[in-house]
């Protein structure tokens, strides 16, 4: 199997909605021509502006236990930081999605910012915050916001594998820029990505697997079936995946993200007078998929270098 990346979305790009009891679920529908051609995944650099919005993102991964993986998270945010996530410090958690991470840490009184790219995740997290009533402010990740971030935070985090969705590595170079701009010097940097050793073991030839589970959907209780292929192969992991609910298609798209090395890692950030603190592996929601995931702990450097 080979894979292809394509500019912007296809053009079959669509939203299917589904009536499940009075309530509308949306999801990606893409044609079969735009997913694969002969052996070749089609891919798509603007992906993941559309996949976080559908409806069967979370019901797709079965995060029933995203409450257990969130605290688990924050656990390792507190042991990581050793004593430094404290209330008088200000912390910006970049990509930060529907704020569960933020919210968590709001049980702890740590009232922290969010930066947040895709608008309907930023939504989801506004919405959640004004229904706990909690001093958490989510910015866009815009010119102007990363401005008035710009110098502000005593810790960064971007948690839950949130680089390489453009398959780039001049766009994660950049994006590293901006976010360690937004420390202040000594400020420490987390980041949390797939590691690429456990990529290349698990996918280099291409898995399919099929999960099955029932949710509660208003009211409703019906079947899903989950069916993913994923391939990995020079630095690309590339993934098709397809969800049927109640024997009916429901989203069928691909996506992915580049891998990078311990040492890319390390090269792209100590370039920007970051130093290396240290790193470990771990998992997301599997024990049994120990190794999964690599945190890397950075501090700025306080002779920092003027950033073009």
């Amino acid at each position: 199997m080979k894979y292809e990346i394509l500019n912007g979305l296809p053009s079959s790009h669509a939203w299917k909605k589904v009536d499940i009891y009075g309530k509308t679920y949306k999801g990606i529908i893409w044609d079969e021509k735009n997913i694969k051609r002969d052996d070749t995944l089609l891919l798509y650099k603007d992906w993941a502006t559309v996949f976080f919005d559908s409806d069967w993102y979370e019901i797709g991964t079965g995060s029933i236990s995203e409450e257990d993986s969130t605290e688990r998270d924050v656990h390792l945010l507190k042991d990581i930081f050793r004593g430094n996530l404290k209330r008088d410090k200000t912390l910006i958690d970049v990509h930060c999605g529907s704020g569960r991470h933020l919210l968590k840490l709001a049980e702890d009184e740590i009232y922290g910012i969010g930066m947040e790219g895709a608008e309907p995740l930023r939504d989801q997290a506004k919405q959640k915050i004004r229904d706990r009533n909690v001093p958490i402010t989510i910015f866009s990740t815009s010119d102007s916001d990363k401005r008035k971030l710009a110098g502000r935070a005593d810790i960064v985090t971007t948690l839950f594998n949130s680089m390489g969705y453009t398959f780039s590595y001049d766009d994660d170079a950049n994006r590293f820029r901006w976010i360690t701009n937004l420390l202040k010097p000594e400020g420490l940097y987390l980041l949390d990505i797939r590691a690429e050793d456990f990529q290349i073991k698990n996918y280099s030839t291409p898995q399919t697997t099929v999960n099955q589970f029932s949710v509660n959907l208003n009211n409703h209780e019906g079947d899903v079936e989950v069916e993913t292929l994923r391939y990995w192969s020079n630095k690309i992991l590339a993934v098709e995946k397809k969800i049927i609910f109640d024997g009916a298609k429901v989203q069928h798209s691909t996506y992915g993200w580049r891998t990078y090395s311990n040492n890319e890692i390390k090269d792209m950030l100590q370039n920007l007078d970051m130093r290396f603190v240290e790193s470990r592996d771990d998992y997301y929601t599997a024990p049994e998929n120990y190794g999964e995931r690599t945190l890397f702990l950075f501090q700025k450097d306080k002779n920092l270098r003027k950033k073009i």
